[in-house]
Order: C-alpha cells, then structure tokens, then sequence
C-alpha cells in the first residue's frame, strides 16, 4: 500500500473516506491523490457552458483538503478533470502508479436503483487494484477487527491477499475467516484457506444455512463480533458481472454497517 487514490465529490461520505484515507496512508507511509471529476452536462447543448463556476468551486474545495491533509505531514497530490467519474479514475488509476483506492458509499440504510451502481460498485468492474468503500456514517480508524467473508470457491493465488494481510499484520486481534454455507450449499474449500492463511494470524467460523441471505448474515456476523472491517474477494467476470448487479459484493458494498474491502481477483477468459 505505497499510493492511495481518494476520489471525493465532497458529499458525507467521501469526506468521511478521505480521514479514513489519511489514516492509512500514515500508517503505511503512502503517498495520497485526491480525485474530483467533474461530470459534463448531462444536455449535450450545454457543453460549450460547462458549469464554470462550479468547476472552479470544486477545484478549490480540494485544493483546501489537499492542504489540510499536508499540513497533517501527509503527501498529497490533486488531480481535477472533467469527464465520467468510473472512466476518469480509471484513467488516473492505469496511467499512474496507484495501488489502493478509498471511495466513499452510502451505507446500510442505502437502497439502490436495480440497475445503477454507485461509482464505487461501478469501478470495482473496472480495475485491478483494491478499493476499500467506506460509508458515510462510520468514524475512521484504523481496522481492528477484520472479517473476510468467503465463499465456497478458493482464492487462486496468495497475492490477491496481500492486502489484507498488511492490514491483519497491524491489527490487534487475528483476522476473522467467516464461511456462511446459504442456500446452495457447496464444500467449503479449508484446506486451500489453511494454505492461504498459513502465516497468518485467523479464526476460523462456519455457519449453517438458517434462512437468511449471505448479505444478512455476514452483517449478522459483523455484528455480534462488533467487526470493524469486512473483506470480500471479487472475481472478474467481464460482462456477466456488470449484469448480475444483485451479486454479493455489490450489495455488501450497499448495506454493510462497516467499510468493505473489495480484492480483486483477475481471472482470464477467452475471446
């Protein structure tokens, strides 16, 4: 975790994903670039008129968290463009030496459109590098209770953890491995979590499908452990998983009580 890319539209929640940031990068000594896209008018006659004034105000505005956030010894770049927000950071992100992406959600109590993620749901289709969402009502801190929740399909390689692993390397208490076996239920893969997780610090917890979605209890889980942060692996399905837009990573992303830390896992298809 060496360059953080916080994209703020400077709502709640992204102001709330920026401290988060800013304790992240002090902790890992990472550097940080603070993001604002501004959207073209949605009426294509009104491009030649591109709100200037608010362009110029939220340039500003940035600039002023830049500041505040160099002023706290951080190293901070601004990076200010006009244009798609998902196309745009994915732009800074390919183009530039970025590694980790903190985005802001709206939280458990957000119900969304079927078929319109948020930006942050949107990128995490678009990108290899992790993205951690975090919602507009939960106080930064650095993570100390961690859960991953996992599925019955095994992580591929150990890399795709790395992340997590520097996160559990800092926290006070092993990570939390949590396997909820739903409606389908298929064998849960513990010998390939044992060789992923062999040097690292875990507990292992299984629950029987009881009725409840995976979404509702993983935040059953996270609460009764009193979790700070949840895991989850996403998997690059290409266009199918812009289609299924009710797939569990997204609507934990849109309902989890606590932020969420999205890997990506890259797998390859053929053409």
């Amino acid at each position: 975790m060496r360059h953080l890319l916080v994209p703020t539209d400077f709502s709640q929640s992204a102001t709330n994903a920026m401290q988060y940031a800013a304790i992240l990068a002090r902790e890992f000594d990472a550097s940080v670039t603070l993001a604002y896209i501004h959207s073209l008018p949605m009426d294509p006659m009104r491009i030649g008129e591109v709100s200037a004034e608010l362009y110029r105000d939220g340039e500003a505005q940035i600039n002023d968290a830049a500041t505040d956030l160099r002023e706290r010894g951080l190293r901070v770049e601004v990076r200010v463009e006009l244009g798609t927000p998902t196309a745009r950071l994915k732009s800074i992100i390919q183009n530039s030496d970025v590694d980790f992406v903190v985005m802001g959600c709206q939280g458990e109590h957000y119900i969304p459109a079927k078929f319109f993620g948020s930006t942050t749901t949107a990128l995490m289709d678009e990108v290899s590098v992790p993205i951690l969402a975090v919602p507009n009502d939960f106080a930064p801190a650095f993570p100390q209770k961690i859960v991953w929740a996992t599925d019955a399909v095994p992580v591929r390689t150990t890399e795709t953890l790395f992340p997590l692993f520097d996160l559990v390397d800092r926290a006070t208490t092993e990570l939390n491995v949590y396997h909820y076996r739903g409606r389908k239920a298929a064998e849960f893969p513990e010998k390939r979590i044992k060789e992923l997780l062999q040097d690292v610090r875990y507990d292992l917890f299984t629950q029987a499908n009881d009725g409840a979605t995976v979404e509702q209890a993983i935040r059953g889980f996270i609460r009764t452990i009193k979790a700070d942060l949840l895991v989850l692996v996403h998997r690059d399905s290409r266009w199918l998983s812009r289609v299924l837009m009710s797939s569990n990573t997204r609507q934990a992303v849109w309902t989890s009580p606590v932020p969420v830390l999205i890997l990506q896992e890259q797998l390859s298809f053929a053409h």
